[in-house]
């Protein structure tokens, strides 16, 4: 290593930022070049950052600890600059991280929240999203967590947790199960869509099942029925009904054979979705009759194909099948033009209850999903303590 190479590197030999096998080869050339050693004595007597007295001559030893001590100090001066412009970054991050995701009414998050839990809602049968929330993270992230119930008798069970995470506007949705997975056991047979080969012995599953149970179960109906009709039909027995899938005009493409599911084309009707607005502008939906408001609860399921499709993008990363088969507008404009008609229902209640659906002709496929232990009382007050 000559002069000229020392020249280059003269700044950040002083700054202390070299390597140290560059800093030997350096410091071996001063100590052989009286030019560069008499340099770095001026250096040294005229910076008085190093801290030292430099009147007089500088001997090897004293220069050797005034100049690792001026090292050392850069080093930190660095680190320190360094922290400080990553906290600075940070908060103005946060900062405008809140003005984006927060500007509007809706904002950012509360429509992305909506779009993940409606999916989650109008796309599973029985599964919808209750407590949870979300924030506003730095660097133009957000992240929410919200958990999944599904009813079986009067009782709400956990079963998972749906998480959003954002970065600007590129969504991903994760069903977390509460057992790693999610039996998938009900499924709907649409009336034109072809018959199902193999029938489930539901009926007599449902007489062997002992009386002090609850039971859920998904039926599929001879045709397509209003919400009315259905509300008629069911009226005399005491059950719960709870999820109706929706005759969208597109469940007849039997690619994925005669079963709908989560996975092939099946959406539908909650009998109460907490992301359906039902009264807009009424601040709630204080007068929605449990069995009844046909026409409210239409309405709200074409506004919600209506907020999905305004959001497609997210609605396509939020649904659990496949996004091709989605198609948010060909649905909308189905049901705006022909109603809603619906072709089966998730239904619970006391087990044996549901096996005398077995009179109901109307009903052409039943399946049995979950059965536990008699929960069909009413309940004056219930809690939950979370931690």
């Amino acid at each position: 290593m000559n002069c000229s190479d020392i020249e280059k590197k003269w700044q950040e030999y002083l700054d202390g930022i070299l390597s140290g096998d560059e800093e030997e080869k350096i410091e071996t050339h001063i100590k052989n070049c009286t030019t560069c050693s008499n340099r770095l004595n001026e250096e040294l007597e005229k910076d008085p950052a190093f801290g030292y007295d430099t009147d007089g001559p500088l001997d090897a030893s004293k220069e050797a600890r005034i100049l690792k001590r001026a090292k050392w100090k850069s080093r930190i001066s660095n680190a320190v600059s360094a922290v400080l412009l990553v906290l600075a970054i940070t908060i103005i991050s946060g900062f405008l991280s809140g003005l984006y995701y927060g500007i509007g009414e809706p904002n950012r998050v509360e429509n992305a929240v909506r779009v993940s839990q409606m999916v989650t809602e109008l796309t599973m049968p029985n599964v919808f999203s209750r407590s949870g929330g979300g924030r506003v993270k730095t660097f133009f992230r957000m992240e929410s967590s919200f958990e999944l119930q599904k009813q079986i008798g009067r009782e709400q069970y956990t079963i998972g947790h749906l998480e959003t995470k954002m970065i600007f506007d590129r969504m991903n949705v994760v069903r977390k199960w509460a057992n790693g997975s999610l039996d998938l056991k009900l499924y709907f047979v649409h009336p034109e869509g072809g018959e199902r080969s193999g029938v489930d012995d539901t009926w007599g599953t449902l007489e062997i099942l002992p009386a002090g149970t609850v039971s859920e179960m998904a039926v599929s109906f001879d045709k397509l029925y209003s919400l009315d009709k259905v509300y008629d039909i069911f009226s005399g027995y005491d059950v719960d009904l709870l999820w109706f899938p929706v005759n969208t005009g597109v469940e007849t493409d039997q690619r994925n054979g005669p079963l709908l599911s989560v996975v092939d084309n099946l959406i539908g009707l909650p009998q109460f979705a907490h992301t359906l607005e039902y009264e807009p502008g009424s601040g709630g939906n204080f007068s929605l009759q449990d069995e009844g408001d046909s026409d409210k609860k239409e309405a709200a399921f074409i506004r919600g194909l209506e907020f999905l499709l305004e959001h497609e993008n997210w609605a396509k990363k939020a649904y659990r099948g496949r996004e091709e088969e989605l198609m948010l507008r060909e649905r909308l404009d189905y049901v705006r033009e022909n109603g809603l008609k619906v072709y089966g229902a998730v239904i619970t209640g006391p087990t044996k209850e549901l096996l005398r659906l077995k009179e109901v002709k109307e009903i052409k496929y039943p399946v049995l999903g979950e059965t536990t232990w008699w929960n069909w009382q009413m309940r004056h007050y219930q809690g939950t303590i979370r931690n």
